[in-house]
């Protein structure tokens, strides 16, 4: 799911659900139905079953206290929320998420909450990329280059429709340069496209 490789998503969903279909005693059925319901949500953008269920273990894990992963669960739900255009929705699910990176101290996808905050925030374009910002600096400070890539690429999105062209080049041209291998990797493929547009933009 970190690297938004669905079918490899749904593999790892389809082994957890049929050990727990196999073994009482395996516990590992809600992620699995996460990990599923993500997959096919988001080959399917309209597959609200697959969306409903998602919910349904996320809810599972809150109540069971099962915090750990719970902020980056929710911070890839809200994601799904806000491509379905349902920001309600991804507004209650980041919001708990930072409540629990709070309450937990594990701070590891504050970066990415923050990113999808700006998304779902109403404020001004200025406003939006303050929010990245703050999201890029706290990647930077956790060395999180994977959330530094798609902040940067936000970021960069919102200077692009500003006209700011060397701007948008310059936040993307060193998270990119940084990415030696990965060549595949989507969130990259879609920054270095960005990049090569601001580019020729400048030209």
């Amino acid at each position: 799911m970190l690297l938004r490789d669905i079918p490899r998503t749904r593999a790892r969903a389809g082994q957890l659900l049929s050990l727990s279909a196999s073994y009482q005693t395996f516990k590992g059925e809600p992620e699995g139905a996460v990990f599923e319901s993500w997959a096919l949500q988001s080959d399917t953008a309209d597959n609200f079953e697959a969306y409903r269920r998602m919910l349904q273990a996320i809810e599972h894990f809150d109540v069971q206290k099962n915090w750990a992963f719970l902020p980056y669960l929710m911070s890839a739900a809200a994601e799904l929320a806000i491509r379905s255009g349902d920001r309600i929705a991804a507004h209650v699910l980041i919001d708990r998420a930072m409540e629990l990176v709070d309450l937990t101290g594990e701070r590891w996808c504050e970066a990415e909450l923050m990113r999808l905050r700006a998304q779902v925030s109403q404020g001004t374009d200025a406003e939006r990329a303050d929010i990245l910002r703050r999201s890029i600096d706290i990647a930077q400070a956790q060395a999180a280059k994977l959330w530094e890539l798609r902040s940067s690429t936000d970021l960069a999105a919102i200077l692009r429709e500003q006209g700011q062209f060397a701007e948008a080049a310059a936040v993307l041209r060193p998270i990119c340069a940084w990415f030696s291998e990965g060549a595949t990797l989507s969130d990259l493929i879609v920054a270095q496209a960005m990049l090569a547009e601001v580019s020729r933009a400048m030209a």
